[in-house]
Protein backbone atom coordinates (compact mmCIF):
# COMPACT_ATOMS: atom_id res chain seq x y z
CA UNK A 1 0.00 0.00 0.00
CA UNK A 2 2.50 2.52 -1.20
CA UNK A 3 0.06 5.13 -2.43
CA UNK A 4 -2.40 5.02 0.48
CA UNK A 5 -5.22 6.16 -1.75
CA UNK A 6 -8.90 5.46 -2.30
CA UNK A 7 -8.43 1.89 -3.52
CA UNK A 8 -6.38 1.04 -0.45
CA UNK A 9 -9.00 2.53 1.85
CA UNK A 10 -11.79 0.66 0.07
CA UNK A 11 -9.89 -2.64 0.34
CA UNK A 12 -9.14 -2.16 4.03
CA UNK A 13 -12.68 -0.97 4.81
CA UNK A 14 -14.07 -4.12 3.20
CA UNK A 15 -11.56 -6.23 5.11
CA UNK A 16 -12.54 -4.51 8.36
CA UNK A 17 -16.22 -5.22 7.73
CA UNK A 18 -15.65 -8.88 6.76
CA UNK A 19 -13.37 -9.45 9.78
CA UNK A 20 -16.31 -8.79 12.10
CA UNK A 21 -17.72 -12.24 11.32
CA UNK A 22 -15.07 -14.03 9.20
CA UNK A 23 -11.38 -14.82 9.17
CA UNK A 24 -9.71 -12.32 6.84
CA UNK A 25 -6.25 -12.64 5.33
CA UNK A 26 -4.60 -9.75 3.51
CA UNK A 27 -1.98 -10.99 1.07
CA UNK A 28 0.81 -8.60 0.13
CA UNK A 29 4.27 -8.74 -1.43
CA UNK A 30 5.76 -6.25 1.06
CA UNK A 31 5.47 -6.05 4.84
CA UNK A 32 2.51 -3.90 5.88
CA UNK A 33 2.20 -1.86 9.06
CA UNK A 34 -1.46 -2.35 9.94
CA UNK A 35 -1.27 0.01 12.92
CA UNK A 36 -0.20 2.81 10.56
CA UNK A 37 -3.05 1.93 8.16
CA UNK A 38 -5.51 1.92 11.08
CA UNK A 39 -4.47 5.42 12.11
CA UNK A 40 -4.26 6.76 8.54
CA UNK A 41 -7.70 5.49 7.46
CA UNK A 42 -9.37 5.46 10.91
CA UNK A 43 -10.18 1.73 10.74
CA UNK A 44 -10.10 -1.23 13.16
CA UNK A 45 -7.83 -3.84 11.55
CA UNK A 46 -6.73 -5.90 14.55
CA UNK A 47 -8.61 -9.03 13.40
CA UNK A 48 -6.99 -9.03 9.94
CA UNK A 49 -4.08 -11.39 9.34
CA UNK A 50 -1.38 -10.08 7.00
CA UNK A 51 0.53 -12.64 4.93
CA UNK A 52 3.63 -11.52 3.04
CA UNK A 53 4.04 -13.63 -0.09
CA UNK A 54 7.48 -14.78 -1.18
CA UNK A 55 8.76 -13.40 -4.44
CA UNK A 56 10.33 -15.66 -7.06
CA UNK A 57 13.98 -15.13 -7.79
CA UNK A 58 14.30 -12.11 -10.07
CA UNK A 59 15.90 -12.77 -13.42
CA UNK A 60 17.08 -10.43 -16.15
CA UNK A 61 13.87 -8.76 -17.36
CA UNK A 62 14.86 -6.10 -19.87
CA UNK A 63 13.57 -8.11 -22.84
CA UNK A 64 9.77 -7.97 -23.13
CA UNK A 65 9.35 -11.73 -23.61
CA UNK A 66 11.51 -12.55 -20.61
CA UNK A 67 9.65 -9.96 -18.53
CA UNK A 68 6.33 -11.57 -19.45
CA UNK A 69 7.64 -14.99 -18.39
CA UNK A 70 8.88 -13.54 -15.08
CA UNK A 71 5.47 -12.02 -14.28
CA UNK A 72 3.70 -15.27 -15.20
CA UNK A 73 6.08 -17.14 -12.90
CA UNK A 74 5.52 -14.57 -10.13
CA UNK A 75 1.74 -14.99 -10.34
CA UNK A 76 2.04 -18.77 -10.24
CA UNK A 77 4.33 -18.61 -7.19
CA UNK A 78 1.80 -16.37 -5.42
CA UNK A 79 -1.10 -18.59 -6.46
CA UNK A 80 0.60 -21.68 -5.00
CA UNK A 81 1.30 -19.88 -1.73
CA UNK A 82 -2.29 -18.64 -1.40
CA UNK A 83 -3.73 -22.03 -2.35
CA UNK A 84 -2.06 -23.60 0.71
CA UNK A 85 -4.44 -21.61 2.94
CA UNK A 86 -7.40 -23.64 1.60
CA UNK A 87 -9.61 -20.55 1.46
CA UNK A 88 -13.29 -20.54 0.56
CA UNK A 89 -12.91 -17.35 -1.46
CA UNK A 90 -10.03 -15.25 -2.67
Amino acid sequence: MEGMGGGDKLTLTLAEHLAKSHTVFLFTIKPLDLSYCEAYFDLELSKIKVVVLNQPERIFTSVAGVRRLYYHRMYMVHYRQIRKFDLDLF
